[in-house]
């Protein structure tokens, strides 16, 4: 799997930005290359929110993020940030899971 983790600060007056419905409308809309994704919210710093999104191979990740739809899902996202996100692109060695 390949993708990108990305550090990410809401705006102040916007604090609900990454609620649970907002959070259900991105996985509604998810493209189909975005096979995984999470959400963490700092618990030193409220504002702060973590991302991580993987595709199965680099192709696919690149695919959705050089896409006019995506770029458009990122101008939404964009205006309730403070500044830009930090993107760390990623390319995943291990993963453990919890069967239930």
């Amino acid at each position: 799997m390949w993708g990108t983790i990305a550090r990410t600060v809401i705006r102040i007056e916007v604090p609900d930005v990454y609620s649970l419905a907002q959070v259900n409308a991105f996985d509604q809309s998810r493209p189909a290359d975005i096979e995984h994704v999470d959400f963490y919210r700092s618990s030193t710093v409220p504002l702060e929110v973590w991302m991580l999104a993987m595709s199965a191979d680099e192709e696919s990740y690149r695919s959705n993020a050089e896409s006019r739809a995506q770029y458009a899902g990122y101008l939404t996202m964009r205006a309730s940030l403070q500044r830009d996100p930090e993107w760390h692109d990623v390319s995943q060695i291990l993963s453990f899971a919890s069967e239930t």
